[in-house]
């Protein structure tokens, strides 16, 4: 059965550590913003102390949930954007008309290697040629 959200206070009478760690939470808010109880409910926060003190992250489930979600929403991110650092590295160099062989000897990169890149920055971009990338960085201001 699920815990009932918390009254408004908490009662100044009896002690443990939970009681005390929420309300150390509650006098760190901002002046204005919604007490701690307001928003989760008490299984959630001693679910989380708990995480913590033994040096683990804890996130809520509608927390983890946004983030799933966001994870999610690659179209609304540019395309270059989807892209590793690595990815973006060779798309620059690709963009700006180097060859495999320049980009895999200044990246101490074999050949094969900077070919995958190039592959997978061309899915993740829908692009199919050097000339569209170098239109894309263009159109893009991401190179000269």
């Amino acid at each position: 059965m699920p815990v009932p959200p918390l009254p408004l206070h908490v009662p100044a009478v009896g002690w443990s550590p939970d009681l005390r760690a929420l309300r150390i939470l509650d006098q760190r808010l901002l002046p204005g913003a919604q007490e701690v109880r307001d928003l989760v409910q008490l299984e959630e926060i001693v679910e989380a102390i708990r995480a913590i003190a033994l040096g683990r992250r804890y996130l809520t489930p509608a927390v983890a949930e946004l983030l799933a979600q966001q994870l999610n929403r690659k179209g609304d991110a540019p395309p270059h954007e989807q892209l590793s650092e690595r990815e973006f590295q060779v798309f620059l160099k690709l963009a700006r008309g180097e060859t495999a062989g320049d980009i895999a000897k200044s990246l101490s990169l074999s050949v094969k290697t900077v070919s995958t890149y190039r592959t997978r920055l061309m899915e993740k971009m829908g692009l199919s040629s050097n000339s569209d990338l170098t239109y894309y960085a263009l159109k893009n201001r991401l190179i000269d």
